[in-house]
This record gives C-alpha cells, structure tokens and sequence, in this order.
C-alpha cells in the first residue's frame, strides 16, 4: 500500500512551460454545466503558464477558454441515478466512441477528466490503455459515496485532483499521486461583486423579500423539480408577497422554462434571469435549489438553502444503500450535520418547501447568528483562492 504524503507547494518556475518545446496537448472531458465552468478556469489558468492546445468535450465556458471541440455542447448530458442514465445512453455511448477515436488519431499529451463520473472512468480507462497519462479533476467523491470506488478509480488515473479535503485521505489508500489544491467554487465566490442594481435593473424592488428557485442544470432535475418548484414560488408570491427570481442554468432550457411558467400563470411574476446566478443567490434571503454544487455556493454567500431531491424510486432506494453519510447537501456534508433542510422524493412538495423557506425568514437573530457560524465553518474548508491555478501548474509539472 503506498505511503500517504503530505501535499508539496509547487514552485511556479516548475510549473510553466518551456517555450522551447513542442506545444503540448490536452484532451479535456466535462459533461455537466458545473463541470464545464470548472474545466474553463482550469484552462484559463493552464493557458496563462504556456502555450497549449485545448480539445475535448465541454461546454460555453470551456469554449470561451479556448477549447476545440468536434462534439458540440455536451454539458446538458449529464444525470442523476441509475435509472436516470438510460435516457443517454445511447448518446452516452455515441460520444464515448467518437472521442476514443479522435484521441486515438490525434493523442493527446494528457487526458484531464472533470467530474462526470460515470462516462470519465469508462473514457480514463481507455485512454490509459493507450499509455496516455490520466489525470482526474474533481474526481467521484469517496468520503461521501461508497469507499469501495476509490482504487477502481486511482486504477485508471495517473493523478487526481481532489475538491474534498477527505477524498485524499480515502484516495492515498491507493495511490501516491492525489493532491487537494482546495475547492474550486471558492476562486469564483472571490471574484464575485454584488451590483447594487441588480434588482432594480430587472424591474424588481430591493426592499420587496426576494427568494429564488434553482431547478436544476440536468434535464431530469428539470423534469422532477421545476413544477414544484413553481408551484412553491406560486404560494409565496400569492400569500406571502414575495418576489422570485429563477436563474437560467442554460440557454437551452429556456423555451421549456419559459412554456411552464406561463403554465403555472405566472409569467411576469417569476424573474428568469441568464448567466448571473451569483446576482440571484446574492439578492435571495432564501435559494430553493436542487441539490448539487450551487448548495455550496449559496452557503459560502451566507444565504440559507433549501435542498431539493427527487429522483426516481428504484434509483433512490439503490443511491441510500450507496452513500456513506446519509445526506445529500454538500453543505450538510462538509459540516457532518444537517443544518440546512433536505427534502427528499416524496418530501419535496410545494408547501413543505414554502415551510422551510419561511423557517429561514421568520427566525431571530441568535438562529441567524448560528448559521452565520456554520458558514464561516464551511468557508473554513474550502482553502485559499487560487485553486485552479494550483491545480493547473500541478498538472503541468507532473506530465
């Protein structure tokens, strides 16, 4: 079993190319909208420490990193659960079998995987049969789902990246190549400025309570949680006077969105609102939000969120026997409690969302001091900005 070790810094002199050599070449993998923007910080910060070449699959912001692509937008393919993934399947096996084969006509000097578990391993595997090096960005996290995953995964990779301080403790069980630079959501939450007119230039009142409603990024989340969601935006517009913001997680879900709302009649009382979700969660008192990565980001903006899941049955029953720690928040999680509401499958309906969000408005001061707490404890964990530079003259210095 190989040594755990501490994480060395790496000397950036160490970490930036040498203009001398050939240009070197990545083939980077993301299949999910969190995963695109993460992999587009990491390119950016690759592309400041040399001259690279960026292709694979992604999505806008790896595209406007500067990634090539012959496969189009693919960070909608992405799902949750067992009997979820069959949707894609087919399109799943598709894209796997057209990106092995331009990696094998045009080799990359490394694979990077982002996220993505279940197509990256199968995608990893492959190419490191090929004897190109592997390296795993935000790998599966162990510390949250079954252990039994980590040397499956520390197999097929050369390196991985962690985004959970406990994954590199489960993951140097079977290697000696993992490394946590910290978490990358808090390089963005840094850099994030509240514009104070934000709500006024969409027409909103800033003394008006504003609560938003985050369905989702996948299409199942959408297919599972938007119309109840809505139905919950409904009560508190109607009965408590609320305003509702709905951040748009992806210009193709637009017409959907756009057709339930108006469904729901309640076009021009829910705000829908593009590519600023860090505005939304900023202006909201409460974020309603699937469960996923946009919990922490609420959380590390000191806003509380109530945590929506729903999937189906069988996937459900299949998930509890899989995870480690039973929750589902990353928040909850990270704190090993359940601070913030969890309403799972039969639980998340309209009005015990609503109950939940008012928990949050009509508490005082001394709850509003704890929770204050625990955001400073979850800020505590996720390190210092910079994370995707770490990461990027990490890669770079172990090819």
């Amino acid at each position: 079993m190989p040594p755990r070790h501490p994480n060395k810094p790496i000397p950036e002199q160490e970490a930036i190319q040498d203009r001398n050599q050939p240009k070197k070449s990545f083939f980077f993998s993301a299949g999910e909208i969190s995963g695109d923007a993460h992999a587009a910080e990491l390119i950016r910060e690759m592309g400041k420490l040399g001259d690279f070449e960026f292709a694979g699959l992604g999505g806008k912001n790896m595209f406007a990193a500067g990634l090539r692509s012959a496969f189009g937008d693919v960070s909608t393919l992405s799902t949750v659960g067992f009997v979820e993934t069959i949707y894609f399947l087919g399109k799943k096996v598709r894209l796997l079998n057209r990106a092995l084969g331009y990696i094998k006509q045009n080799p990359p000097d490394a694979v990077v995987l982002i996220d993505n578990q279940g197509f990256n391993i199968l995608l990893g595997r492959e190419a490191k049969k090929l004897g190109i090096p592997v390296f795993y960005y935000l790998p599966p996290s162990v510390s949250v789902w079954a252990e039994w995953n980590a040397p499956k995964v520390a197999e097929i990779c050369d390196h991985l990246i962690c985004n959970i301080e406990a994954d590199t403790h489960i993951y140097r069980k079977f290697s000696r190549n993992v490394y946590f630079p910290g978490n990358p959501v808090i390089d963005k939450i840094s850099r994030f400025s509240p514009d104070p007119a934000f709500l006024p230039n969409l027409g909103l009142d800033p003394a008006k309570t504003t609560v938003s409603i985050f369905p989702g990024s996948r299409h199942q989340e959408l297919k599972k949680l938007l119309n109840i969601m809505l139905d919950a935006a409904k009560i508190l517009i109607e009965k408590h006077g609320f305003q509702v913001l709905l951040p748009l997680s992806h210009e193709g879900y637009r017409e959907r969105i756009e057709r339930a709302i108006e469904r729901k009649k309640l076009t021009g009382k829910v705000t829908l609102v593009a590519d600023d979700p860090y505005s939304v969660m900023n202006a909201s008192a409460v974020n309603i939000m699937a469960s996923g990565t946009a919990t922490l980001e609420s959380v590390l903006m000191r806003k509380p969120p109530v945590i929506c899941y729903r999937i189906f049955p069988i996937s459900f029953m299949i998930g509890k026997r899989l995870v480690k720690k039973q929750m589902i928040g990353l928040p909850n999680i990270f704190l090993d409690k359940k601070v913030f509401p969890e309403l799972l499958q039969g639980a998340c309906g309209p009005e015990n969302i609503v109950r939940h969000a008012l928990r949050f408005l009509d508490s005082d001061a001394a709850y509003h001091d704890e929770l204050n707490g625990y955001y400073g404890l979850v800020r505590g964990m996720m390190g210092a900005p910079g994370v995707s530079l770490r990461a990027a003259r990490y890669i770079l210095k172990h090819l």
